[in-house]
């Protein structure tokens, strides 16, 4: 949803100048199939083959989740299990939209900056706003839960900087990126990033196995195609 909120922010609202529509709806679709296929790479793999080759089994996984790690795989749900684990899903699907939404709009605040004072000037408060805003979010979050988790800031510290670190040098690319691309191009293919995060899980953490990987790695074509028609649509051919 990030790629299509970030679209109509630079089409509709900015006016970013599309010179081939036919070409950026054929990106606009060739990244949301790249997208999803990454995504439901494992879920799609296993159409094909029923003996649960590349990965866990949908049953196994609402198993897992009920506490009986996968022994009675065979065993349906309840339907109260059944109605937990819908409701869990679509939870994670209003949040993932959620996602989408915020994450296409980060950077929409940079377009009504001057542009004498935009660029690599606006990085500061960029980080000032996700440095205080975040404890907000977290305080919120445990207010909401009735409970502080451990943090573990001796095991999890480091890892915590160094992701923050890799998330706001993505950031300054994309603010050097978006006025030379405008917002329309520029961020929906900053989600090829998904396919990085992908190859993660496929040669590291061995997370996408089996008949998913070839799922993947197709979905991934249409993902960087995507992205290169979408640049391309801008463009006097």
């Amino acid at each position: 949803s990030a790629i299509l909120v970030a679209f109509i922010w630079g089409v509709a609202v900015f006016g970013n100048p599309i010179i081939n529509p036919g070409l950026a709806a054929a990106a606009i679709i060739l990244l949301l199939t790249g997208v999803c296929g990454i995504a439901f790479c494992d879920t799609i793999a296993q159409r094909f083959v029923k003996n649960g080759a590349t990965g866990q089994t949908y049953q196994n996984m609402l198993n897992m989740e009920n506490g009986d790690g996968g022994a009675n795989e065979g065993t349906p749900l309840s339907s109260e299990e059944g109605n937990k684990v819908l409701s869990r899903w679509l939870t994670g699907v209003a949040f993932a939209l959620c996602v989408g939404l915020a994450g296409g709009s980060t950077l929409v605040p940079l377009n009504y900056v001057p542009s004498n004072l935009g660029g690599l000037a606006f990085v500061p408060a960029f980080g000032c706003g996700a440095m205080f805003f975040s404890p907000i979010i977290a305080l919120a979050w445990f207010s909401y839960q009735g409970t502080v988790p451990a943090l573990h800031l001796k095991q999890t510290l480091w890892a915590g900087i160094l992701s923050g670190v890799l998330w706001n040098l993505s950031n300054v690319c994309a603010i050097i990126a978006i006025p030379a691309l405008s917002y329309s191009v520029a961020y929906p293919m900053l989600q090829c990033a998904l396919f990085v995060a992908g190859l993660w899980g496929v040669f590291v953490f061995h997370e996408i196995q089996g008949l998913a990987i070839g799922v993947f790695f197709i979905a991934g074509a249409c993902l960087i195609t995507g992205a290169v028609c979408l640049a391309l649509s801008e463009i006097h051919l």
